[in-house]
């Protein structure tokens, strides 16, 4: 039960550093990107007090169209540098 109420990520830090498992040679950074992903939905359902399906429904209900996001990607971004303050 106790270790039921650990994060994924601590488990996985777990692992790594007592060398019981090793990354394969160069996938360093694609693990640490499914990582950090996952710690943002683990944080979400936290903060938003969902269970896993409730998450899934959650991000359906709030996901935008592929067409919506390629109209984002190629929208000119704001300088949020050069913005008054």
């Amino acid at each position: 039960m106790q270790a039921q109420q650990h994060h994924a990520i601590d488990s996985a830090r777990f692992w790594l550093n007592e060398t019981v498992l090793r990354l394969p040679t160069g996938m360093s950074q694609r693990y640490q990107e499914m990582a950090v992903r996952g710690q943002y939905f683990a944080r979400l359902a936290e903060r938003l007090n969902l269970t896993p399906a409730e998450l899934d429904a959650h991000l359906v209900s709030n996901a935008i169209s592929d067409a919506e996001h390629v109209e984002l990607v190629a929208a000119p971004q704001m300088d949020l540098f050069s913005l008054a303050a």
